[in-house]
């Protein structure tokens, strides 16, 4: 039997003629095959529509039998009754659609706002790798101190003086998660990050390798971190020592490359 063109609109399998030319059978086995496509769809959305049941039935037994913490994971039923109320008598703050609409349009104006800023400091980001060449050449510095000091102090001035203002309130807890938390962010997702853009946007994959000046203050910077936020308290004496080594790692950058 040879293979007739197919009509794209009659919805019919390839390798089914249509038309005159179709004997019983052939229509016969070709309303099979749509058959079985249809039984195939309804049964995956079968499954698919069990397993949300499934995961909101288990959801709502472990919070019911207090298995899972009904404060932290709310029941689902619990979710719905609110959810009701709001749509039907509003919010402390007013209509739940309102809520909404100014919950979105805050969203997109922090959008709009942090990609503003982020161009900007993409642009100022590149004219100051850009320029550092020519600054250590100028000031007589090596690339490598600019890069681990000057640069260091000067991209995280803002989270510096945050830490600063908290710290000057008595609330040493934020102004340690401030600092340390910043540091845990830049060696466990920035510089990882960075490493696996390089295969992509990079003229050469960027290597993660550290000379043993770098592993030295990297060891001491994990061990003092740990030391101090065991102790629980601080005083104006261990962070003159703080700033005492942090100008000891300055010193050993800065003659290092001379």
């Amino acid at each position: 039997m040879s293979a007739l063109p197919l009509n794209r609109n009659s919805g019919v399998e390839p390798g089914y003629p249509i038309g005159p030319q179709a004997t019983a059978d052939e229509t016969a086995i070709a309303d099979g095959v749509h058959s079985t496509a249809r039984r195939r769809r309804l049964l995956l959305w079968a499954a698919r529509a069990a397993t949300l049941v499934l995961v909101i039935g288990g959801w709502q037994l472990l919070t019911s039998m207090k298995i899972v913490d009904p404060f932290f994971w709310g029941r689902p039923s619990g979710i719905v009754r609110q959810l009701n109320d709001w749509v039907r008598h509003g919010t402390a703050y007013g209509s739940i659609w309102l809520q909404i609409w100014i919950t979105m349009k805050e969203a997109l104006l922090g959008f709009f706002y942090g990609v503003i800023a982020g161009v900007l400091v993409g642009v100022m980001s590149e004219l100051l790798v850009g320029s550092i060449s020519e600054t250590a050449k100028d000031i007589g510095l090596s690339e490598f101190f600019i890069g681990v000091i000057v640069i260091a102090i000067v991209g995280n001035a803002a989270e510096h003086w945050v830490a600063v203002l908290v710290a000057a309130k008595d609330k040493m807890d934020l102004a340690v998660n401030i600092a340390i938390g910043s540091s845990a962010q830049i060696a466990l997702f920035v510089a990882p990050v960075l490493v696996l853009l390089s295969f992509v946007i990079g003229p050469n994959p960027m290597p993660l390798v550290f000379n043993g000046f770098e592993l030295g203050a990297i060891v001491l910077a994990v061990i003092i971190a740990n030391q101090v936020t065991n102790e629980g308290e601080s005083t104006w004496y261990e962070g003159l020592q703080l700033l005492a080594v942090y100008l000891v790692l300055a010193l050993a950058f800065f003659f290092a490359t001379r």
